[in-house]
């Protein structure tokens, strides 16, 4: 089980607060009364990501399939966060390159 995210509300007295900057990290005095959002924990692993994927482009939650989505000669657009900086690292693969992947394979075989 991970841990769960919380919600702490900076006083005067709270300590600096470490900030990603590039290739390092920084220490920033923030105002009293800002709220700092922890997220939870990291979910464990998938087995198979490969499965999970399909699944999920098959069965999306709240809407039609991918494949019903797609349509020749339409235009798509896929959008991820930096791949150059991944927060937290993955190890090989990279989800992000399998959804791609998938995803480039579905349009293809329907013409987009």
């Amino acid at each position: 089980m991970t841990r769960p995210g919380f919600v702490t509300i900076l006083e005067k007295s709270s300590p600096p607060m470490m900030f990603n900057a590039g290739d390092g990290f920084h220490y920033e005095k923030l105002p009293e009364g800002t709220r700092v959002i922890y997220p939870p924990g990291p979910v464990d692993p998938l087995p198979d990501p490969n499965v999970a994927i399909e699944r999920a482009l098959l069965e999306p939650m709240g809407m039609e399939p991918l494949h019903e989505l797609l349509h020749p000669g339409m235009k798509l657009t896929i959008v991820f966060d930096d791949v150059s900086c991944p927060l937290p690292p993955m190890k090989p693969p990279d989800n992000r390159q399998l959804v791609i992947e998938k995803v480039l394979e579905k349009a293809y075989a329907k013409g987009v």
